[in-house]
């Protein structure tokens, strides 16, 4: 969106308080975090005319639908907050990033005005993450699901090749982890904080479960339920808004011939690289104009991935970059600190750096911010940025 740099930004946020099961419904935490995000922008319901939201929930399994129980739909919301929209999408993808370049892309087109992006999580109780007890295989799982071979298991292999390739180590994922888990402590949306927890030491990450081998616990994300949402509106219509906009520069959302299992690592790397490429250009920036990076981690193995992918370090030093990185990394903690919310922490904290609302995670003089979500080949890019240019 190079032609549309700056003329759209995001003008509110909103966060529900998160739970580890589905303690309390998903529509009630959702209606919370839309309320939140409408009211931070300093608007009203009235205000807004559009609505998108994911549709897919990492849970389902064949559980029957309950719209407000489960899933939350944009029908749901345009009910429960009596909204008169003009438009609404419900997108098949699991990805908050996907859902506010379609918002953003809907407001820059005249579409709309004041667009409403919310992300909501089901976690159910009894569930363990990632179970699957398919009675078929078909396609690429007729190779790969007899083996068990789903995350993490998946981005385990790649972890492995990429430590045997370039000579990195789990101690130096320990620093990143331990790292990440004092800045989780201040990201008063997530997991840690709500729920209690102390600082993650390098030993205890070192002698913890293992998941798939290298890959221990804590490399993981935690399943979580709650909803973040977000406003969006033109970058003419924020000035008179309530909070300083997060004015998007460039969006990216390449498509891949392949995605998942099918890659080798090199291939996954090089889907990343396309979409840093492209995220980068269009904003008419360089690696080294980035104040903040927000990096996707639903598994730790994608954070240095995404940092050679972007061109944060070159080839091979991603893990030495995450444990002594050159730039604010993951500030938001990510999914590792603040839960599986599926791109929300990232692009939240993104969002509030640049308009210098990060309160005790602010960065100093904090211009531009790039976010990333979901794994390289099916990833969705933002930069954000204090001025529209």
């Amino acid at each position: 969106m190079s032609d549309s740099r700056g003329r759209v930004a995001v003008v509110g946020v909103g966060h529900s308080k998160v739970y580890r099961r589905s303690d309390v419904p998903l529509g009630t935490l959702t209606v919370d975090a839309c309320r939140l995000a409408i009211e931070d922008a300093g608007l009203s319901a009235a205000d807004i005319d559009g609505v998108v939201s994911p549709n897919y929930q990492p849970f389902e399994m064949g559980e029957p639908n309950r719209d407000g129980i489960n899933l939350v739909t944009p029908a749901f919301i345009v009910e429960a907050l009596g909204l008169e929209v003009n438009w609404g999408e419900s997108v098949s993808a699991g990805s908050t990033g996907h859902c506010l370049i379609e918002a953003i892309n809907a407001v820059a087109g005249g579409t709309c005005n004041y667009a409403l992006v919310f992300r909501a999580l089901y976690s159910p109780a009894g569930r363990r993450y990632g179970f699957v007890a398919p009675t078929t295989a078909e396609g690429p799982g007729e190779f790969r699901g007899s083996y068990g071979l789903f995350p993490p298991g998946m981005y385990a292999l790649f972890m492995q090749k990429y430590m045997d390739k370039y000579g990195a180590t789990r101690e130096q994922m320990a620093a990143f982890a331990s790292n990440n888990r004092q800045n989780a402590l201040k990201w008063e949306h997530g997991y840690w904080y709500q729920h209690g927890g102390g600082p993650l030491t390098i030993e205890d990450y070192m002698t913890s479960r293992m998941i798939s081998y290298p890959m221990c616990i804590f490399d993981c994300d935690i399943p979580v339920q709650g909803c973040g949402a977000f406003v969006v509106t033109t970058a003419e219509r924020a000035k008179d808004l309530r909070q300083p906009p997060a004015y998007v520069l460039s969006t990216s959302a390449p498509v891949n011939a392949r995605m998942g299992i099918a890659h080798s690592l090199e291939e996954f790397a090089a889907a990343g690289a396309r979409l840093g490429s492209a995220l980068l250009s269009n904003a008419g920036i360089g690696p080294g104009d980035v104040d903040v990076a927000n990096l996707y981690d639903g598994f730790s193995i994608l954070t240095p991935l995404w940092a050679e992918a972007l061109g944060f370090c070159g080839e091979g030093e991603g893990f030495s970059f995450i444990t002594a990185p050159t730039l604010a990394l993951n500030t938001s903690s990510g999914n590792l600190g603040a839960g599986r919310m599926h791109g929300v922490p990232q692009i939240m904290d993104s969002v509030l750096q640049v308009t210098g609302r990060s309160g005790p995670r602010q960065v100093e003089n904090a211009h531009i911010a790039v976010a990333v979500v979901l794994p390289l080949d099916a990833g969705k890019g933002l930069v954000f940025s204090k001025s529209p240019s």
